[in-house]
């Protein structure tokens, strides 16, 4: 492996390993706040650039949002959304409180959902609209997403303060996703990925992709 490469990889492996690794950081707040952060398509083929600053206020906003519905360090929320820029949003508040993100494909049928919710021991659920017939009603909060409605995600975001307080930095070892196996040969079994996981992804994006590392934005 040429030697500019291995020290890369290192650096990028240095970087998500950290003892006091933060996600927020690491994937939004250390980046220009001018720079676009990504482009969202919609179904008209209209584009919407975001910046690492609209994403940071975004995701400050939906951190205190769950601060305020008491999620904490450790909880598992879910999305069941497309996606777009409220995913993103989504992601980054979770990670913002030291919360773990729980993703579910938006192909489920409602027992699916159920049982990956009740294994993870979610306590908040984001859901588009159109899949929020799915959800079943449990121990977790439900969100909606995608919407313009007063409960919505959007209109709850409005309402809240950007200042969540620092992000929490839960280090290269904190969990980071809780996902779960196919299930398609029994039970489904929860798989979780810590932090330092994302290291792969930015690899990826950057030595397989070719993303410059000053662009990236690294989502799973």
């Amino acid at each position: 492996m040429h030697t500019e490469i291995q020290t890369r990889v290192a650096e990028i492996l240095d970087q998500y390993s950290a003892q006091h690794a933060d996600v927020a950081w690491l994937l939004c707040d250390r980046h220009p706040v001018e720079r676009v952060a990504l482009t969202v398509i919609d179904e008209r083929l209209n584009a919407t650039a975001l910046t690492y600053g609209d994403l940071a206020d975004s995701s400050r906003r939906f951190a205190a949002l769950l601060k305020a519905k008491g999620v904490r360090r450790g909880d598992r929320v879910a999305a069941v959304m497309g996606k777009g820029a409220d995913l993103v949003t989504t992601l980054l508040g979770i990670w913002r409180v030291g919360a773990v993100y729980v993703p579910l494909f938006t192909a489920f049928a409602e027992e699916a959902l159920r049982s990956r919710l009740v294994s993870a021991a979610v306590v908040l659920v984001v859901a588009d609209e159109d899949q929020l017939s799915k959800v079943p009603q449990g121990d977790w909060e439900i969100l909606v997403a995608g919407t313009t409605r007063v409960d919505g995600l959007q209109a709850q975001l409005a309402s809240v303060s950007a200042d969540s307080g620092p992000s929490v930095a839960v280090g290269g070892d904190g969990p980071l996703v809780h996902m779960f196996t196919s299930g398609t040969t029994g039970t489904p079994k929860g798989v979780i990925h810590p932090v330092r996981y994302a290291a792969g992804w930015h690899s990826y994006l950057e030595f397989g992709l070719g993303v410059g590392k000053e662009h990236l934005l690294v989502l799973p």
